[in-house]
């Protein structure tokens, strides 16, 4: 169809909707070969309607079909994508939705199929046009037929039964075996086809087409027809004029006798409760005449209206073998089955499978039935050739656990033994028959030999255990459907779907939630907020912009390391447990660095998001972190082999770790000066002013935790998880302007460049005030004071260099006019040169010693530096010089080698033992 022809025709729906106070619609398509839905609600205005056009042309769905809902929306919903029963604030139409029973049920309708459909509208239109009630507004759906019925307009709890006791009524009186009134569609939310939109069941054929609905007739006027009249039609005596097949009959009370054989034949498998509550079928739910068996007493035979009494339909279920029945005691009924209902009325996906209800409760009150097993509150029992037997304690599978990061399951197994039911999890190897009886340590009775017995009760019954999808890795991730998702003590996504996940009850991180949002905020608000540790409350945001950032590959800083550093009254333990609490209990998430190096980065393995804090570094007798913080700063563990000499897959994390110290973090890293621009340290800083203070923050920490990251995590996803590089971007332009001029200056703008970022997302997000100036001034003191400790650090360096020079004088070979050898391992040669004392250096040794004497991993960036100070000569672009010297196996052979050269001072000549001058020995005087 011509866009343009598509646009006006659905303009004119929408208009009409607008015509009658339907001010706002929710429209939704879910396209052919699709799993994406796409769905948003716009205004019935000119502007709304043009935004719905650009919509659906955007996201190329004129050739889909198209639900909208019609009755009005509350303005509080207005901001969700989606809406529900609950969000609708007025009745204003009743839809009559007239299905075409078709030959195949999984394709379009022949013309010949739906033309019985027009008809049964025409009929249905005229009956209720007779009883005084307008149909102003009719429509071609594509494979039937849509009436929309104005109402004057109600709110949907005050007459919550009207609108479907009107469409059961239509349903019995005029339904038939070519088209039937879908009796269904009376919830608030309903979605219909919008015309003109495709119809799109099934595969096309030339006689079953794909077809555009359309609109057939619209109103005069926007009148709308009064509740009386439609409480009318329902009370109506209507048997004689419009269905003359309708009969009286006598109605049995007797329900216990059953006029249907209990065979797969008269019987299906479902669970009738869930069929029940999904067509809005009310009943009574009682025991049967005998065990295993109950009844579902219906209010209204839902195939007919009955004259004399609708009472004396029922389901009977059998609950051992899950299959549910159907029976009516009015004798125009008796020869009705389960499939004659089942066929007006489908089984929804989610009943299909009868789901057998084991809980503790009812295990105690009666024997519940499953295949050829028997639950009694003391015992399982088998049915074997000579009766039941039993074969162990009683039992069930309770919960499913499906990890969707490790894709393991787990199960919460519930069991009772001589003190009562006990629950343990379990993994689902522990139910199979090899490994059945390590169930015995938990004081589970397996009788001998019973062993394939119970691990095949509990194999069938771990298809009816609830599922409950679980996570593991904490953070930023695609899902499986490659959706980015971020796990706390839930899952939060840009789709609002079912499919999230919760925690892994075997996380090492406790993210779970206590307390409210609104309390946490209230308290930020009186005793974080205008102090230090509004500082502390930024730094809690930061590891949530570092995984992202990572994620879409934005930055080299694969983690930071931030260290508060001061004595033990200024509240860093306190700050710890406060950032540790936006994300849940700081009570776990606070540890000490009493482990290993390899246990501390295990416990970071896939940790793209959630900080982790480390208490007082001293605690620890390790005074070396050198290894540590190297691993931490590149976002992943050492390469290790495996006993196969294979490569280890790499444990990879990309967060905020935080420690404590009373003394600098450079003190436990030796003389290794790369790592001072791996980690920020925050010094002597009085976290906390006051024993009071601190009490407040503790009390913050321990009684709302996980409700900062939850909230803050919901309102990203809201915003879209792009506002973080957007964010960054400019804050690290911004923060550039404050740095000091120096080589690092690029570098260090990227953690500050996070923190800025950090401090604006949590003002934009959750409208807390942040300080920035106070967050600014405290990014340029750690920027200041860590300038000041790498030029120290430099100064050292290079005063150690030459101390090792001059120390190892011994080692260098006297290279003159007679060579010199020393007996020491060759370190490289030294010569006297034109008031100088070259000292040429074999680059392994030279590496070698920053690596030893300095605990420099990587000794590069320090060659670097040390060539740009004019320390070390070069040749062209190289970092060495070629320079004929005495091989290292025969120092008597002279070869063309790589050396790293430096000129010394003649006043260390002696210690090389070159002869002084006069003049020199009198300078040195």
């Amino acid at each position: 169809m011509d866009f343009v022809k598509y646009s006006t025709e659905m303009k004119d729906f929408f208009g009409m909707l607008n015509g009658y106070g339907v001010a706002n619609v929710n429209l939704r398509a879910f396209p052919k070969g699709s799993k994406r839905s796409f769905t948003g609600v716009f205004a019935t205005g000119k502007l709304g309607i043009e935004r719905m056009m650009n919509w659906i042309k955007e996201n190329g769905l004129a050739e889909e079909s198209i639900y909208t809902t019609f009755n009005c929306i509350d303005e509080k919903a207005l901001s969700k994508s989606a809406v529900g029963k609950k969000d609708i604030s007025l009745i204003r139409f009743i839809l009559l939705d007239i299905d075409t029973i078709t030959a195949e049920s999984k394709r379009s309708a022949t013309n010949e199929e739906k033309h019985y459909s027009q008809l049964l509208l025409n009929k249905i239109k005229k009956y209720l046009e007779n009883m005084g009630i307008v149909v102003p507004i009719t429509i071609d759906s594509g494979n039937g037929y849509y009436a929309l019925i104005p109402i004057e307009p109600f709110k949907p709890q005050e007459k919550p039964d009207l609108v479907k006791n009107f469409l059961k009524v239509l349903d019995a009186v005029f339904s038939n075996e070519h088209s039937k009134i879908d009796a269904v569609v009376f919830d608030a939310s309903r979605l219909m086809k919008v015309p003109p939109s495709k119809s799109t069941k099934g595969e096309p054929t030339e006689e079953r087409t794909h077809r555009f609905s359309k609109l057939l007739t619209k109103p005069n006027d926007f009148k709308s027809n009064s509740i009386e009249l439609i409480q009318r039609v329902i009370g109506a005596q209507i048997r004689d004029s419009a269905n003359p097949d309708l009969e009286e009959n006598s109605y049995i009370s007797n329900r216990g006798e059953t006029n249907y054989n209990d065979s797969h034949r008269d019987t299906v498998e479902m669970d009738p409760e869930k069929w029940l509550k999904f067509h809005g079928i009310q009943y009574e739910k009682q025991n049967g005449d005998y065990d295993g068996r109950t009844l579902y007493i219906l209010k209204e035979c839902p195939l007919k209206v009955h004259t004399n009494s609708q009472r004396g339909s029922y389901l009977s279920l059998n609950e051992k073998t899950g299959r549910t029945g159907f029976g009516c005691l009015h004798d125009s009924h008796k020869s009705t089955t389960i499939h004659d209902l089942i066929k007006k009325y489908p089984i929804p996906e989610d009943a299909r499978k009868f789901h057998f209800s084991f809980t503790k409760e009812k295990i105690d009150k009666e024997t519940i039935y499953f295949n050829e097993f028997k639950i009694s509150d003391e015992y399982i029992t088998q049915k074997k050739k000579d009766g039941y037997q039993r074969i162990g304690s009683s039992m069930f599978l309770k919960t499913a656990y499906h990890n969707v990061d490790t894709k393991k399951v787990a199960f919460d197994l519930c069991y009772k033994t001589r003190i009562g039911w006990q629950t343990i999890l379990i993994p689902s190897d522990k139910i199979t028959s090899t490994n059945i009886k390590d169930l015995v340590t938990y004081g589970i009775k397996i009788l001998p030999y019973q062993e394939g017995g119970v691990s095949k009760f509990l194999m069938d019954q771990q298809d009816h255990a609830e599922i409950i999808k679980v996570h593991s890795k904490p953070g930023w991730h695609y899902d499986q459907n490659q959706r980015l998702v971020f796990n706390l003590d839930k899952q939060y996504n840009l789709e609002d779907d079912s499919e999230k996940s919760i925690l892994s009850k075997n996380s090492s991180m406790d993210l779970t939630c206590l307390g409210s949002f609104e309390r946490w905020k209230q308290q930020i608000s009186q005793y974080v907020l205008g102090k230090q540790m509004e500082l502390g409350l930024v730094l809690a945001v930061l590891p949530i912009v570092i995984g992202y950032l990572n994620l879409k590959k934005k930055t080299s800083l694969k983690s930071l390391l931030c260290n508060l550093l001061g004595s033990s009254t200024t509240g860093k333990t306190t700050t710890l447990h406060f950032i540790e609490s936006f994300f849940g209990d700081s009570s776990n998430l606070v540890r000490t660095l009493n482990a290993t190096d390899n246990s501390i980065i295990n416990s970071l393995a896939d940790n793209h998001g959630v900080p982790i804090a480390y208490d007082e570094l001293g605690s620890n007798a390790q005074k070396n972190y050198t290894s540590l913080v190297y691993q931490i700063s590149s976002g992943e563990e050492r390469r290790r082999l495996t006993k196969e000499v294979d490569q280890k897959p790499l444990q990879t994390f990309h967060t905020t770790i935080f420690t404590s110290s009373e003394e600098s973090l450079s003190a436990y890293l030796g003389k290794n000066t790369g790592l001072k621009v791996r980690y920020i340290e925050w010094r002597n800083k009085e976290w906390t002013s006051s024993a009071e203070d601190a009490r407040r923050i503790s009390d913050l920490s321990n009684q709302n935790y996980g409700q900062g990251a939850n909230a803050f995590v919901k309102e990203l996803f809201n915003v879209g998880p792009q506002i973080i590089e957007k964010t960054y971007n400019q804050s690290r332009k911004d923060i550039l302007t404050y740095l000091y001029d120096s080589r690092l200056k690029d570098r260090l703008s990227e953690p500050y460049g996070m923190i800025l970022t950090s401090a604006r997302l949590l003002s934009q997000l959750l409208n807390i005030p942040i300080r920035e100036d106070f967050i600014v001034e405290e990014i340029r003191n750690a920027d200041e004071e860590m300038n000041n400790l790498i030029q120290s650090e430099k100064s050292n360096v290079e005063e150690k260099l030459y101390e090792w020079i001059v120390s190892n004088a011994s080692n260098f070979v006297q290279h003159g006019k007679t060579m010199k050898y020393p007996r020491a391992p060759i370190y490289g040669t030294v010569k006297e040169f034109k008031g100088t004392i070259k000292v040429r250096i074999f680059p392994n040794r030279f590496e070698g010693a920053i690596r030893s004497e300095f605990g420099i991993r990587d000794p590069k960036p320090l060659i670097k530096e040390l060539i740009e100070k004019g320390i070390l000569s070069t040749e062209g672009d190289r970092n060495t010089k070629r320079s004929k010297l005495p091989a290292i196996d025969d120092p008597k052979i002279l070869r063309n080698q790589s050396v790293y050269e430096m000129n010394l001072d003649t006043k260390f000549k002696g210690a090389f033992g070159f002869l002084a001058t006069m003049e020199e020995q009198i300078s040195d005087m």
